[in-house]
Formats: C-alpha cells, structure tokens, sequence
C-alpha cells in the first residue's frame, strides 16, 4: 500500500520511500498547513519501551528536546546521520526505524579499511 503524502518544507526527503512502496507512511493532517510529514513511530516506540525520555534522547544526539520532539512528530526530518545513530543506540537497522521492515537486528558493521 502507498501514501502520497506532500511534506511542506522538503518533498525530497519522502521521495524515495514512496517511490519505493515498501514504507508504509503516516500522516499527520492538520487545519491550516495540510499533511505535514511520516510520523517515526517507530522511534517513540522504542524511546517508550525503554523508559526514556525525550530530553535524554535530545541530549544524547546533541539537539533541543523540542527538535527531537519534531522528529518523533515527522514535523522535522530526522538527518541521516542521527538515524544512523538512533539505530545504533536502540541497536536496530535504518530500515527497521523507517518502518521498511519488522526484523530489528541491525546489519552487520562495515570492517574499515586500514
């Protein structure tokens, strides 16, 4: 199942998850401004489960606990380097963050290059 959803500030962040079709997206509809963004359930589930609060997972990934709060909102996109870094802390996969698949194990690390 597709979702077209229009994101105001930057379409190209949903582009390729809807191009796709793997990534089921969730909307946020609002009065004033129309569908705003993919809410990260995901995200605040995890957060949830293990008791956190959005202040620590603000102060973790060095940003405001009201940035964070738009992430889990969808009303920011979340940049790539701090979904890497979710994932890492909640030791899942990207994937499993952008709700592309149910299995939660990560990938296996990279080996780096001497």
């Amino acid at each position: 199942m597709i979702l077209i959803a229009v994101y105001y500030k930057s379409p190209l962040n949903l582009m390729a998850a809807v191009l796709s079709g793997t990534m089921e997206l969730f909307c946020i509809f609002t009065k004033d401004k129309g569908v705003k963004m993919v809410v990260y359930r995901r995200i605040r589930e995890l957060r949830e489960d293990k008791d956190l609060t959005q202040t620590y997972m603000a102060h973790f990934l060095n940003v405001g606990q009201r940035t964070y709060s738009r992430y889990e909102t969808g009303e920011h996109a979340i940049p790539l380097e701090l979904l890497c870094k979710l994932a890492d802390f909640h030791n899942v996969s990207v994937d499993y963050l952008l709700d592309r698949t149910d299995a939660k194990q990560p990938y296996p690390l990279k080996k780096k290059r001497p």
